[in-house]
């Protein structure tokens, strides 16, 4: 509709009552207006119209906005508190598809009760607790309930009578990318709105039992944890490693209760989620043995790293004729890159100016290509700095102090190494079991950021 009202296709916008058209829950869908305003069209209500660019028109759209935002927030408030209020009393608020398995709840006695369908819960709970099964794979073979959903059956309090809230949707508004909204994300209450009501009286699972499995679970979760803390600490050269094949960052993977001989650094082309993406797996390189990865690596640190003359000889390559041509045609590149830029930008403009393009989806392209030029343009500074500033003599001193730190590496225990490694940041190539290639951030450390809760994690 914006659209039309944009390019001039609609001249009017016709509406049983102004909430119909805007209910605005932040200031910044009164933007809506302005659009209207610019367009020059009218708002058509059943006892009046209303020209945004009058003084009236102005004052009446700005007010109604506000007053029919205000009533939408004292809807939601008043639903969200009665819903609570029936929780609290051990009722149910929601419809009967949030129920979980094998549980029903009658709205004519509002009384909830067990179905047919909960003997399958039983019978996952009797392999857990009865049989000893504690992989979730298993059990959901043989009952036909995915790993998931039996995780989250042995966790429901509400098979031994209870409804535990624990959580509640968030205050933060999720949008998909063309702007409907999704649903809002689940966190933690606070405790004084913690609610937990006894609904049934003969619980499907003795409750000893019950809290017995929790426990397991916990300790499940601990063990867990352990190990991805101690794969943490245990990969020396984590987020250093790189493919000597194809350049890719190498990933690491702890051989678990198997370890150490089942450690391994692995390229990230050869992950599972990387293989779905692009369907193939072109990388030559295999699975690595850690322990042999790291001698390898300290190895090179003590020979040729602890060696002054063999970094130096590494910047002369560097700052060679041939060097000098490469950075030139990477200038070129560049160039053409912001030349490229330009022609999509003015594209951009005229669809949105022929009616193609919407003036969101124009904003969001100008400023993809606004972020993408800076991102050249700095580069392109980067690159056009003289060679003096970093030329040999400058360094030669930091590469004294830097080839002697490699040369006690090895003498260090391994959470000295973690922590110089840590500031100084290396990268090596890794290929056929030896390392072709290295950098060090002599112009300027820089830590990487990796997702503290990403899993594997990079190496």
């Amino acid at each position: 509709m914006l659209g039309l009202v944009r390019t001039g296709q609609a001249r009017g916008i016709v509406t049983a009552d102004f909430d119909r058209l805007l209910r605005p829950d932040d200031f910044r869908s009164l933007a809506i207006l302005q659009d209207i305003k610019e367009a020059g069209a009218f708002i058509y209500l059943p006892d009046q119209v209303l020209d945004l660019n009058t003084q009236a028109g102005f004052l009446m759209s700005g007010l109604q906005s506000v007053i029919a935002g205000n009533e939408l927030a004292q809807i939601k408030k008043r639903m969200i508190g009665a819903k609570e209020e029936k929780r609290r009393q051990g009722k149910c608020p929601q419809s009967p598809i949030t129920l979980p398995i094998g549980v029903g709840y009658d709205r004519a006695t509002e009384t909830w009760h067990y179905t047919p369908e909960s003997e399958r819960v039983r019978e996952v709970f009797a392999l857990f607790h009865s049989e000893g099964i504690h992989n979730l794979y298993e059990i959901g073979r043989r009952t036909g309930f995915i790993p998931a959903t039996v995780k989250n059956m042995l966790r429901n309090e509400v098979y031994i009578g209870w409804k535990h809230y624990k959580q509640k949707r968030s205050s933060e508004r999720r949008l998909t990318d063309d702007g409907r909204r999704v649903d809002r994300r689940k966190v933690a209450r606070p405790p004084h709105e913690v609610i937990r009501v006894q609904v049934i009286q003969e619980p499907l699972i003795s409750e000893d039992v019950f809290w017995e499995i929790q426990e397991v679970l916990a300790q499940k979760n601990e063990d867990f944890t352990e190990r991805r803390r101690a794969a943490r600490d245990l990969f020396l050269f984590k987020g250093m490693m790189r493919c000597g094949y194809c350049g890719s960052p190498m990933y690491t993977v702890p051989g678990g209760k198997g370890g150490p001989r089942k450690d391994y650094y692995y390229c990230r082309t050869l992950h599972d989620a990387m293989y779905r993406k692009n369907g193939a797996r072109d990388c030559p390189s295999g699975y690595l043995r850690r322990i042999r990865v790291e001698d390898e690596v300290n190895t090179f640190i003590s020979e040729k790293l602890a060696s002054k003359e063999y970094i130096l000889d590494h910047l002369e390559q560097m700052f060679s004729e041939g060097r000098d041509i490469k950075r030139e045609r990477e200038v070129e590149d560049l160039k053409v890159k912001l030349a490229r830029m330009e022609k999509k930008r003015k594209r951009a403009v005229a669809l949105h100016l022929d009616g193609i393009l919407e003036r969101e989806d124009l904003d969001t392209t100008l400023a993809e290509i606004s972020g993408e030029v800076q991102r050249v343009e700095a580069k392109m500074g980067t690159m056009a700095e003289p060679h003096t500033a970093f030329s040999l003599e400058n360094m030669t001193e930091i590469v004294g102090q830097i080839a002697e730190s490699f040369a006690l590496f090895p003498c260090w225990d391994r959470e000295d190494q973690h922590r110089f490694l840590t500031v100084e940041r290396p990268q090596f190539w890794f290929q056929d079991g030896r390392v072709t290639r290295f950098t060090l951030p002599l112009g300027g450390k820089k830590r990487n950021h990796m997702g503290r809760d990403s899993w594997p994690p990079p190496a």
